[in-house]
């Protein structure tokens, strides 16, 4: 690794490159992880064992500030590198779940696609708050007006149907909690983005200018996003992971070089929001590093 940093110009004096095996911090991480989940089974042996793991120490790091942010799973599966994340992090207060965004960058216009990478068959409730988180990332990202359609199979009631309402509950449970925002579903993709078949629909809020656009369970979003970053010649950056205490993204196991540098980027992002409140043009304070899990 040092004859890379010095084939690239950089000095590796000004890089920390850390082996968890061998890291003088594993101890105290122990110690904190042991008494952060005593009643949930943790003792202390199993507690080395999961500090000698990157995507475990790398949350812990980010956890007690060591790191201010954490870029893994390069060679995990999105779940391996999501659980420590998860279990160590935690979720913001007031939050009961995680989800995964992807930016789509397009000719005309960047769109937002939601949970493209957790929730696998969330409920209502679940819809709603994925829809807020998502709607909060696009603003953090430089969408001034976020307007959100919540997708479905149908518009508006066209078909009776579990699904159909489920979405639609989503809605609804959106507007009681933020009236301010521009939301409607359920309804069909080409309804939300097509502004010639949303003149079908003059009731509707979304008028073919949706820019944040929620699935109703993780297939269609995963699907949905894979399709426009394939066949749509749209710049893919993400999935960004939203929901959690501190900034930690994972990547897709096909990430390439640029998609690696975009989500570091992205991550430091994220530190600096957690740092100035909400301004994304502000300037961070003390903002030591977002690590990437090597190896990873």
């Amino acid at each position: 690794m040092n004859n890379e940093l010095k084939r690239l110009d950089i000095d590796p004096a000004d890089v920390e490159i850390i082996n968890p095996r061998t890291s003088s911090r594993v101890p105290d991480y122990v110690k904190d992880l042991c008494e952060a989940r005593s009643r949930k089974g943790m003792i202390e042996s199993e507690a080395f064992r999961w500090m000698r793991r990157r995507a475990y120490y790398g949350a812990m790091m980010v956890k007690r500030g060591d790191a201010d942010g954490m870029v893994a799973g390069l060679t995990r599966n999105y779940s391996e590198t999501l659980r420590p994340a998860l279990q160590i992090v935690g979720l913001q207060p007031n939050r009961t779940v995680a989800a995964g965004v992807y930016m789509l960058v397009l000719k005309q216009k960047v769109l937002f696609f939601a949970d493209t990478t957790v929730n696998i068959e969330p409920n209502a409730e679940t819809v709603a708050e994925i829809a807020l988180l998502a709607s909060d990332a696009a603003k953090h990202f430089g969408i001034d007006s976020p307007r959100i359609a919540l997708l479905s199979f149908s518009n508006f009631g066209s078909v009776d149907n579990m699904y159909s309402h489920k979405v639609q509950e989503a809605a609804n449970i959106v507007r009681e909690l933020r009236p301010d925002f521009i939301i409607d579903g359920e309804m069909q993709f080409d309804a939300a983005t097509d502004p010639d078949v949303a003149a079908d629909f003059p009731f509707s809020r979304i008028q073919g200018d949706a820019n944040v656009l929620v699935f109703p369970n993780l297939s269609a979003g995963n699907i949905g996003y894979q399709i426009m970053h394939r066949f749509a010649d749209a710049e893919s950056i993400g999935p960004i992971l939203l929901g959690l205490n501190k900034p930690i993204n994972i990547l897709q196991r096909d990430a390439s070089v640029d998609d690696i540098f975009r989500i570091a980027a992205l991550t430091c992002v994220q530190t600096q929001l957690l740092h100035e409140g909400e301004s994304v043009g502000s300037v961070p304070h003390g903002i030591r590093r977002a690590g990437i899990s090597g190896g990873i």
